[in-house]
């Protein structure tokens, strides 16, 4: 209860911080500062009775060896149990693939003309996430009570439910995207879905859910042939996303961390380290720009939605900016919270049901919503913009200088300037995976306590272990929402290196606080981007200076007056510890490069080093 409403406090911008918006943007389309997204909805309607109905009655099929209820898809070479479920027997039998399913309806009463909502969940059909979280079950059955025939169907191997119902084989979301397409199918045929002169065509059928229930929606879009029927998503914080290789697993290209080698399951097995790069299973399971715009060309209606700490968001982000159709409108909306995995569910699901209601029922409205909502940090308030990326964003490059900024005793004490940046000595920086350095930059799965999300400690006694470089005072509040873009030459001293970035916030008494990270694996930076390209990573050559770009991840924050950004550099992450003294749970980041290296970032006028900031505002000034 304590984490629910910690969470909700924070969704409403309840602070007892001092708020201060960034200069320029103070005529823009803030919200009130005691709205959110959700309070300036219409109202939905009254919420009708639900029934669940079973076995017969729900017009399920029903299969007799497994005893399933539920909904048949191609079986695609599975038996009807994996071979460590206690009820393998090694028979591949030519009928269907019976996944389980349950069904929700109003009043308990099958209506053809009714739309449907469909949830595909991977965890199972009796999953149970905590009450605050879209992927719990409730949400299916709420949405049921909106006048909707809501249908939940468990993935294959669905590891939440009882081994009996954990029908099919799943290798880390298989065949997500072709069950999706002959479930929505199927549903449209069994309950009609307000399917019109009994053309499937004119049915109109939404999916819903978070998290692996949101990847499993972009899995369906990501079918050339995905059902036209299928009018709108709106997955929050998905696992599937415009690059699940390097957004998910492997950060930026470097090992999986420790949240992933420790999940339960057997996504780790099916994934490291058969598939350590970037491969045809990896191009299978996340959404090209291509398939996006093909999408958004047949008028699907997305939701998009996440949180600025959740480590998800940067990869659907990008998928949101390339869901734009090749000519007419683009349905399209996106809300990023300042939340963690996943966006309370109070937030999400208002929003789902107004979504559905617009693209599914085809409820007219006399005022659309913004095309997109943001949480501002700092400003500590919501605001509406027009379109991501924010049209008007101007970006602010800062050199990386050897010139000492005096803020910090750091390996080099470099200096962030506008303008020429100068030449001098290489900051060099080296790593040990027993003893680093490392820095703590890695962000909690969820709140737990009186902890957040990202640690909020001094960041200084980390950043003075490695290489930095630090601004002089901004001399106006200043806002930076966007990605900063770091660009730089190094050398290695080996053919595998690890660059972890952190960007701090110093106040005026010294202390660092984090705003973002990046991540990148020197080899593998060809992974680390939309669209990447199979191909064997490129080994660095030891001594000789490469050129590396690191996109760090998205933030909305305002830089107060007086307070510098600072930018450090170190080999590796590692998990911090929360302000109840314990090691952050459910850390999310990357793993340790195995071998030790040293690294230098080059700093002359043939190989330039500049971090772009994007501003919304005005360009800040600063004060030395």
């Amino acid at each position: 209860m304590r984490t629910a409403l910690a969470l909700l406090l924070l969704v409403s911008a309840t602070t007892v911080l001092a708020a201060e918006k960034g200069a320029g943007t103070e005529t823009r389309a803030w919200l009130s500062e005691s709205d959110t997204p959700v309070s300036i909805l219409p109202n939905a309607m009254e919420p009708l009775p639900v029934k669940e109905v079973i076995e017969g009655q729900s017009l399920l099929s029903h299969d007799p060896v497994t005893g399933v209820w539920g909904i048949p898809v191609p079986r695609l070479g599975d038996p009807d149990y994996a071979p460590d479920n206690v009820n393998y027997t090694g028979k591949v039998p030519d009928s269907p693939l019976t996944l389980p399913a349950r069904v929700f309806l109003p009043n308990g009463l099958i209506d053809r003309t009714r739309p449907c909502i469909l949830m595909t969940n991977g965890y199972g059909v009796d999953d149970r996430a905590p009450e605050n979280s879209p992927k719990d079950g409730r949400l299916i059955e709420q949405m049921a009570a909106q006048d909707y025939t809501a249908i939940v169907v468990a993935l294959r191997q669905a590891s939440s439910d009882p081994q009996s119902r954990q029908i099919g084989v799943n290798g880390y979301y298989s065949h997500y995207g072709e069950d999706g397409v002959a479930i929505i199918n199927d549903i449209v045929r069994r309950y009609g879905c307000g399917m019109e002169k009994d053309d499937p065509k004119s049915a109109r059928v939404g999916m819903v859910g978070a998290s692996l229930l949101g990847g499993s929606q972009w899995a369906v879009v990501a079918q050339s042939d995905y059902p036209a029927a299928l009018r709108a998503i709106a997955p929050d914080s998905a696992g599937i996303t415009h690059n699940s290789y390097a957004s998910l697993w492997f950060p930026g290209g470097m090992l999986p961390g420790p949240l992933r080698i420790t999940r339960p399951g057997r996504e780790l097995g099916s994934i490291y380290p058969k598939h350590r790069d970037y491969d045809a299973f990896w191009a299978e399971r996340q959404i090209s720009s291509g398939q996006l715009r093909a999408a958004a060309s047949r008028r699907l209606a997305l939701l998009m939605t996440g949180g600025w700490d959740e480590y998800n968001t940067p990869g659907n982000i990008d998928a949101y900016e390339a869901f734009e159709a090749l000519s007419g409108p683009t349905n399209k909306r996106m809300i990023i919270s300042p939340t963690g995995h996943t966006m309370p569910a109070a937030l999400y699901r208002p929003l789902v049901i107004d979504w559905m209601d617009r693209w599914v029922k085809g409820t007219s409205r006399e005022k659309e919503q913004p095309a997109v909502l943001i949480f501002v940090r700092g400003a500590e308030q919501w605001r509406a913009e027009k379109a991501w990326p924010i049209p008007d964003t101007q970006f602010l490059t800062l050199g990386l200088s050897p010139r000492r900024s005096g803020t910090i005793t750091s390996r080099n004490d470099g200096s962030l300037v506008s303008g020429k940046s100068g030449s001098g000595p290489s900051a060099r920086y080296d790593y040990d995976p027993k003893t680093g350095p490392f820095l703590r930059v890695m962000v909690s799965q969820s709140v737990y306590g009186d902890n957040s999300l990202r640690l909020t400690g001094d960041m200084v006694p980390q950043e003075s272990q490695v290489v930095t470089w630090t601004s002089a005072a901004f001399s106006k509040p200043t806002e930076i929402t966007g990605s900063p873009v770091l660009s730089f030459w190094a050398t290695s001293t080996t053919t595998d290196a690890d660059f972890v970035v952190s960007l701090t916030q110093v106040s005026p008494d010294g202390k660092s606080q984090q705003i973002v990270q990046g991540y990148l694996n020197g080899p593998r930076q060809g992974y680390a981007r939309p669209d990447p390209v199979i191909a064997p990573p490129v080994p660095l050559v030891p001594g000789r200076p490469r050129q590396f770009t690191i996109r760090l991840a998205p933030t909305a924050m305002v830089i107060p007056a007086g307070h510098r950004l600072r930018l450090s550099i170190a080999g590796g992450a590692e998990i911090g510890v929360g302000n109840d003294g314990k090691p952050q749970r459910q850390p999310q980041g990357p793993g340790k490069n195995s071998q030790s290296f040293s690294v230098e970032i080059l700093q002359s006028a043939g190989h330039p080093a500049t971090l772009a900031l994007p501003i919304i505002g005005s360009l800040p000034a600063f004060s030395h």
